[in-house]
């Protein structure tokens, strides 16, 4: 079912809430109390589990294996009617309008001195990679939206998929990756951040037509022709880390051309 048809207003109430509730769906260790016709009417998996000729039709308690549990959460609760928005929980846009005038405190570095350090505007490369390093809740912003997509492309969710790619901070992706991890020639280029943020994705979709994939090869070719991207030598180094991102950017250029020869 179409979830933009399904008016979820007030349903959030109802989210990790025995009111009602038919089924208990357990999982990594919890246990959150659902609505079966909530759940059928917003996502087409569970419609099938639901209505379908499943042992799941009659029973109280349902089991879900091998799911991250915070991307689990994410995604009933998306179902349930709430906005997840995954960068503004990790206080994204406070770190992209900081005032860049406060770059490194008398007390040394706190959250503070990094919103400020990765609103500097470029002006101050070292503080641009130190800043890197002393985030990792915005690293992990992007690993979990990551998360989030591929467990709504497992569960059939297409609208929460389509949300998350919508979501996904490209010009909070540029500043980190590019200002810190691609500064200079001369410096080797430490690729292990972004392969461990996108290995997941490339392991658990089936091609190149994935939609987080195309738009994540349309930020990085977008790079390779502009005049602020890696050098082509720093672009060797992040395909032979992750050989399916230079497949995926091959094959949207073969799309492009294509559609050009039209």
């Amino acid at each position: 079912m179409n979830m933009s048809k399904v008016n979820m207003a007030g349903f959030e109430r109802f989210y990790n809430n025995e009111a009602l509730s038919d089924l208990m769906l357990i999982f990594s260790g919890h246990e959150i109390p659902v609505h079966k016709a909530i759940l059928s009417a917003q996502n087409m998996y569970f419609s099938k589990l639901f209505e379908g000729p499943f042992a799941e039709t009659s029973a109280t308690s349902v089991e879900l294996h091998e799911d991250d549990p915070v991307a689990l959460q994410r995604l009933l609760k998306c179902l349930y009617g709430y906005e997840v928005d995954i960068f503004g929980e990790h206080y994204a846009e406070s770190l992209m309008r900081a005032d860049p005038r406060e770059i490194e405190p008398k007390d040394g570095w706190s959250d503070i001195a990094v919103k400020n350090c990765l609103n500097s505007n470029f002006r101050c490369w070292n503080h641009m990679a130190r800043a890197w390093e002393l985030s990792p809740r915005c690293r992990k912003a992007f690993a979990e939206t990551i998360e989030l997509y591929l467990v709504a492309d497992k569960y059939l969710a297409a609208e929460v998929c389509d949300d998350q790619v919508r979501r996904f901070d490209f010009s909070l992706l540029h500043r980190f990756f590019y200002n810190t991890l691609f500064l200079t020639e001369e410096e080797p280029v430490d690729v292990s951040e972004i392969a461990e943020v996108f290995d997941p994705l490339y392991e658990r979709t089936a091609g190149h037509e994935d939609k987080m994939r195309r738009k994540i090869a349309g930020f990085f070719d977008g790079w390779w022709v502009t005049s602020v991207g890696p050098t082509p030598n720093q672009l060797l180094v992040l395909y032979d880390a992750l050989p399916d991102l230079r497949s995926d950017i091959l094959q949207l250029r073969a799309s492009r051309a294509a559609e050009k020869g039209k």
